[in-house]
């Protein structure tokens, strides 16, 4: 059996507004975020967004941490 090695990077944004995730495959992640200067707004539509219309992340989430297990196999 073979498999090969994919690697890509997962960005969250968590802002009272709501959250937003970006993903990006590794060869394509923006300079900004590889410099540790990132700037969500020129990255596109993020892939998945949860609005905060009802109340504040900051108020709910602010101790936990977001886990994405992207295992295949």
């Amino acid at each position: 059996c073979s498999r090969a090695v994919v690697s890509y990077s997962f960005q969250v944004q968590w802002v009272d507004s709501g959250i937003s995730v970006w993903f990006f495959p590794r060869n394509n992640i923006p300079s900004d975020i590889t410099s540790g200067a990132p700037l969500p707004d020129g990255w596109g539509k993020p892939m998945a967004m949860w609005p905060a219309t009802d109340c504040k992340p900051s108020t709910f989430f602010n101790t936990h941490s977001a886990i994405f297990d992207t295992t295949l196999w």
